[in-house]
Formats: C-alpha cells, structure tokens, sequence
C-alpha cells in the first residue's frame, strides 16, 4: 500500500488503537498490497468513546461482539454494579483490543501467499547488474514463466530494492546503475506505486534530481512531488520535488577577542574593590553554524532554483548561485 493511504488510515484512526499497535500496523500495511485498503474502508471498527457511554448502561459487551458475558451482565444488574464500574474502567481499552484483533482478521485474508527462494531474487539482482540491454532481461522472463503474477511482482520488486539498496551507501547513485534499473522498470512495466512500499523509489528519483545538481544540470522530475508547501514560484518556474523535515544551517562570523588579560583587583575594604585596566586582546573572527528558524523546514527543488522554508523564514537560492553539493552524513 503506498504511503499516502497508509498516512491517511492512521490519521483517522489513530484514536482506535493503543499507540504501540499504530507502529505495528503501519509496518503491515507497508508489506501490504492494495486490497487489504478497500477492506479497510468497511472495517468493523469500534469508538471507544462510544462504547465507554454504553458501558454505563451496560451494552458495551454487546457493541464488542460479547454476546454471552452481555446477557450475564444484564441478568445480573451489571455484577451488582461492581462489573459495571470495572467494564466502565475498561471499556476504552477493551474496544481498542477489539480494533486490533478486526485489523489482524482482516490482514490476515488481505494477505498474499507467495512461494519464491531468495535464489531466485538473487538471480534478478545479478542479472540487473549485468545488463547491457533490453535483450538480457528475457531471461528474467524465462525465470519466472512458471510463477504467479503476484509472485512475479514480489520477486521483480525485491530485487529492485537488492539492487539499489548497497547503492545508496556510496551516496548518489551513478548513471550508469540509475539507467540500469530504469531500463529494469520499463521492460517489466512496474508502477512507481509498486516500488515504492518502502521508499526506494522515491529515493532513486531524490537521488536523480541531487545528481543533477551536482552535476551543474537542471533537474528533471519524473514522479509527483511529495510534502505541502507554499513557494511562490516564477513564471515557467516548475516545482520538482519537496523535501519535508530539513534543518538548514548558515555560516554566521562572530568577533571575539583571544589573549586579554583581566587586570588585577584590590580589596580596599568592606564592599569596595578597585580594578586594574585590563586589555582585551587580539581582536578574532569566528565562524560558526546556526540553525535557521527554531526547527526544520521544507526544501524545495524547482528546474530553475532551490527554496527554502520554516514558519519564521523563507529564501530562494538559484542553482547559478551553488557553491556545491556535498554528501555528509551528519552536521
């Protein structure tokens, strides 16, 4: 499923299940394919705010789906009230159990059994690697007649992620290798949509347009943008692609003096003190990294400039004013 439907899914049920049950399921729904969405949508999901006031009257266990303990409770006044103060105590929790085991039953019958070795991705991967033109995926083809299209998928896909996964670890990917996987996508006619379950294709396009950059080139986009922004753009100026969450930081000079000394200080009595002139010393320059704005912002890549944005600032640098572009892996 991609991410958009996954954000979507826990925004609007993010008061349905305990906080350590969203984390799970949201690496589900990644593994997940597109079917398992529509199920979601008609899914048996309780309020538990909802079921906290029918605890007060005593049809929670009825809401939950717990038909027998319900009639007990009613026969018996609620436990002579004391079940009804502990259901009422627990009502939230017991309905957010509920949304999770509905979720489990239902990603569990969404869920596509696939049977392939890990072999046989390798062999995808290693032919990838190999590749000097279309004719040499036929045997990827061949390899694969005997599977499902659903295995197919898992298998084409996963050896995408093999194979560009290392790549990364050197920084941008080259060329030679993003023309590869490329040619890869193309001869099997697999979506962004597909790819993209845990990121790695949105980080090949990022990685693409970074090349560019660094190249001196204009950038191309090849996918939707992601992250929400308001740039004010020029006139043919197109927007490529947003990065959220980014902390920019500016080079900021600062004098100081280095060498001074204090002087010297008497104590000519109770509460007075005389001090000596003291010298300052060498005036320095210090150059320093600041943070700009009190946190991260969003960096914007058009085919004429690069922007970026935070609640207090805004700034437009064109790609003629790029020093250069380098990889670091922390500030």
């Amino acid at each position: 499923m991609n991410n958009s439907k996954i954000n979507n899914f826990l925004a609007s049920n993010a008061k349905n299940f305990r906080q350590e049950d969203l984390v799970f399921i949201q690496e589900k729904l990644k593994e997940a394919d597109e079917t398992i969405w529509f199920k979601l949508q008609y899914a048996n999901f309780k309020n538990p705010t909802t079921i906290w006031l029918m605890s007060f009257v005593g049809f929670d266990r009825f809401y939950l789906n717990d038909m027998i303990l319900g009639i007990l409770k009613l026969i018996t006044l609620q436990g002579y009230l004391i079940w009804g103060i502990v259901d009422t105590s627990t009502a939230k929790s017991r309905a957010k159990k509920f949304n999770f085991n509905e979720f489990l039953r239902i990603y569990s019958q969404s869920r596509t059994v696939t049977t392939y070795s890990s072999e046989e991705v390798s062999k995808v991967v290693q032919v990838i690697s190999s590749s000097q033109n279309l004719d040499d995926f036929e045997g990827i083809r061949l390899l694969l007649t005997e599977k499902t299209e659903n295995e197919k998928r898992e298998i084409l896909t996963k050896a995408f992620e093999q194979f560009i996964k290392p790549l990364f670890d050197n920084g941008i990917i080259s060329l030679e290798n993003e023309e590869k996987i490329k040619a890869f996508i193309d001869f099997f006619l697999l979506s962004p949509e597909t790819l993209n379950k845990r990121g790695y294709y949105n980080k090949l396009v990022k990685s693409s347009i970074l090349r560019d950059i660094a190249n001196g080139e204009l950038p191309k986009s090849e996918i939707a943008i992601g992250g929400s922004n308001s740039f004010v753009l020029s006139k043919g100026e197109k927007l490529i692609w947003v990065f959220s969450g980014v902390m920019c930081y500016e080079d900021v000079s600062k004098r100081v003096y280095q060498g001074g000394g204090g002087g010297m200080s008497f104590n000519m009595g109770k509460g007075v003190r005389v001090r000596a002139s003291s010298g300052r010393g060498q005036s320095v320059t210090k150059t320093e990294l600041k943070m700009i704005g009190n946190g991260s912002g969003n960096l914007g890549l058009t085919n004429q400039a690069l922007y970026y944005q935070t609640n207090e600032k805004s700034m437009k640098i064109p790609y003629s004013k790029l020093n250069s572009v380098v990889n670091v892996s922390s500030i």
